[in-house]
This record gives structure tokens, C-alpha cells and sequence, in this order.
């Protein structure tokens, strides 16, 4: 039996049909769910990031008196832009200021971490100049001078968009090399990067 043209031409414009159908219907499938992850609140990656966008933590390295990090937690939860402050790392050590370190993740409103920072400081720097005169600050205990005169140590050290760091200017350890710098007449190849930062 022989199939005339006209049947050719119909058989084969179904199947092309067929074929761009099953096409926008398979594009369809990949487009639609991708539309509609972006007009939502997104998967739980992008709910988790957003809940993490405000959130920072808040390190002081090197104090080694328990009075000074209450204080320092007081002036941080009564800080601008501080919505809530939890301490979740503590370790204090007064034989070794270095390896002191009390650690709070603070959640920020209407502020960010560097401002939060400039912030702390002139904080710092405003209790151990005034003492207990401010009545905007108030701490859980009645501080003593010598225990503001610590603020006077603490200074700013890093920060970043997520995290803030505050050092005890207090040396930590005398100088290493009291009698000269060692390698100092050294000429080795392995030495000359490090010169003078030994």
C-alpha cells in the first residue's frame, strides 16, 4: 500500500508537533519550580543566611579578671544598634592573658559590626574617663576605679562585617630576645623574609 504526500506531510507535522510539545513542556517543568524558589522566601539555605544577616560575634582577648568581662557584657547588651547579646564562650586563664577569651553572639538592629564597634569603644573609653558618673550605663555591680581604669587597656583589634575583636593592650609576655635579635648575622636565604619580625 502506498502512503500518498499529502499523509507524508500530515504524519510528519504531528510528529514535529509532538516533538515541540513534549520540548516546552519539559522546559516548563525546569522553569516554573526556579520562578518559584525566587518569588518565595527561598529554600532553608536562604531562610537560614537570612537569619544569620544580623547576627555577629563579639570576641575580648587577653583580660584575665572575671569583674572586667561583666562589665564589658554590660556596656555591650546597653549598646546602640544591640538587640540581644548571649555569651557563649568563656576562658580565662590569669597565668596566660593570651589565651584569655570571652565570646558573645550579638544580634544587630538598625546598625552594623563596624559601627557597633566605634561605638564600644567610645564606650570604653567613656566609663573609664567618667566612672560611674554616666547614668546611661549601668553595670550589674558597683565598679571600682581601678576596674574602669582596665577599659583604658582594652582597644579594638579586628574586625569584619560578621565578627569583632577587642585586645587587652596589656603586654602579654616580655620581649623574647633580650640579648639581640637571633639569625641577626645570618645569611641564609631562609631568614631574609622574616628579618626583623622575629
Amino acid at each position: 500500500m502506498k502512503i500518498s504526500g499529502a499523509g507524508k506531510g500530515e504524519s510528519r507535522s504531528r510528529y514535529l508537533t509532538g516533538r515541540l510539545c513534549i520540548a516546552v513542556a519539559l522546559s516548563l517543568i525546569m522553569i516554573l519550580p526556579a520562578t518559584a524558589a525566587t518569588r518565595g522566601d527561598g529554600g532553608i539555605l536562604q531562610q537560614e543566611i537570612k537569619e544569620r544577616e544580623d547576627l555577629i560575634s563579639v570576641k575580648l582577648i587577653g583580660v584575665t579578671e572575671y569583674e572586667v568581662t561583666e562589665m564589658f557584657n554590660d556596656l555591650l547588651v546597653s549598646a546602640p544598634g544591640v538587640v540581644e547579646a548571649r555569651r557563649y564562650r568563656f576562658r580565662l586563664n590569669p597565668q596566660r592573658p593570651a589565651s584569655c577569651i570571652v565570646e558573645w553572639q550579638v544580634k544587630i538592629g538598625d546598625t552594623d559590626a563596624f559601627q557597633l564597634e566605634s561605638s564600644l569603644f567610645r564606650m570604653l573609653r567613656d566609663a573609664a574617663s567618667h566612672g560611674t558618673e554616666d547614668e546611661t550605663i549601668v553595670f550589674t555591680f558597683d565598679p571600682t576605679a581601678e576596674d574602669l581604669a582596665t577599659f583604658n587597656d582594652i582597644r579594638p583589634w579586628r574586625a569584619s562585617s560578621s565578627e569583632i575583636q577587642f585586645v587587652s593592650g596589656r603586654p602579654w609576655r616580655p620581649a623574647p630576645f633580650a640579648e639581640g635579635r637571633p639569625y641577626e648575622g645570618g645569611r641564609s636565604w631562609r631568614t631574609w623574609p622574616d628579618a626583623g619580625f622575629e
